[in-house]
């Protein structure tokens, strides 16, 4: 476990402030991934950094801070939604690694379109496939992470993503 957390977890309150200055960037990232609003995102990240603070002695270390704080972020965004009620789409812009296994099947079409091309198909999918998606694809993280995060089966993530490329691929090759 990261030496910044462990300082952190024993009550240090200038290490926590670190913490919070070292993750902020990347959990606004996924906040705006979520809300597609950066005034949300803030507002996101800034509850999401309140509940580290109350549960940061809970963090045993079995996955990532990044995962867990994801973790935090993903839940209270579903917690909002029904809350509200509202519906939002995941704005996914810079998916660079499905983009380049989709632009084959797309053609000459440049980036730009070939990336909103790609948001759009996404934002069609399911929620839960949809964030295995941006979760594997924009994030980097393995299936027992993203089994951890949406609190699924490595099988249902295996299997989601796999229904989401097939979808994918599929609508683009219309």
């Amino acid at each position: 476990m990261d030496s910044l957390v462990l300082k952190a977890q024993s009550g240090d309150i200038q290490a926590f402030e670190q913490l919070v200055n070292e993750y902020r960037n990347i959990a606004l990232k996924m906040a705006y991934q979520l809300t597609g609003s950066l005034a949300e995102a803030e507002d996101l990240i800034q509850e999401a950094f309140i509940r580290v603070f109350k549960f940061l002695k809970t963090y045993k270390g079995q996955c990532s801070f990044t995962s867990w704080l994801y973790q935090i972020i993903l839940n209270l965004y579903k917690d909002q939604n029904i809350r509200y009620n509202k519906l939002k789409t995941v704005p996914l812009d810079q998916i660079s690694g499905l983009l380049k296994d989709m632009s084959n099947n797309i053609g000459s079409i440049d980036l730009k379109d070939t990336q909103l091309v790609v948001k759009e198909q996404l934002e069609k999918l399911p929620t839960l496939t949809r964030n295995a998606m941006l979760l594997k694809e924009y994030y980097g993280y393995s299936y027992t992470e993203i089994s951890d995060i949406l609190k699924v089966s490595v099988d249902s993530v295996r299997t989601r993503l796999y229904r989401g490329r097939k979808l994918i691929k599929e609508n683009l090759s219309l």
